[in-house]
C-alpha cells in the first residue's frame, strides 16, 4: 500500500467519523526501535486509530492503521483489542494491538 492510498484511506475515515458522536483522542506507543504517535476516534466500543512515528534515528517511517474493540469500558479504565495494518520501508506486517487505558483522574 503505497502513501497516497494511506493518505486517502485515513481522509475517508476522518470525513466519516467527524459526522458521527465521536470522541477524539491522542496516545503514544512505544516499541523497540520507534516510536509512534495515534489519533484515534472512540465511537461506542469501537476505537479506530492512524499511527505514524519514526524510528530513533529517524531513517525510516512508519504508519498504521488498527481498529480497536473495547471488550470492558468502565469508568475508570477500558480494556482494548483489534486489528491493524502495519507499513514501514522494509516489511508490511500485520498486527494485533492490545491495550489498557486508565483514566485515574476525577474530572473526565
Amino acid at each position: 500500500m503505497n502513501l497516497s492510498k494511506i493518505i486517502i484511506l485515513t481522509s475517508f475515515f476522518l470525513l466519516l467519523f467527524n459526522s458521527s458522536k465521536a470522541q477524539l483522542g491522542i496516545s503514544c506507543h512505544q516499541y523497540l526501535e520507534s516510536n509512534l504517535v495515534g489519533v484515534n476516534y472512540e465511537m461506542n466500543k469501537f476505537r479506530p486509530e492512524f499511527r505514524f512515528g519514526v524510528n530513533r534515528i529517524l531513517k525510516e517511517i512508519t504508519v498504521e492503521f488498527d481498529l480497536n474493540y473495547q471488550f470492558i469500558k468502565k469508568e475508570n479504565f477500558t480494556f482494548y483489542s483489534g486489528l491493524g495494518y502495519n507499513r514501514d520501508l522494509e516489511i508490511n506486517s500485520l498486527v494485533v494491538p492490545i491495550g489498557l487505558n486508565i483514566y485515574p483522574f476525577e474530572v473526565k
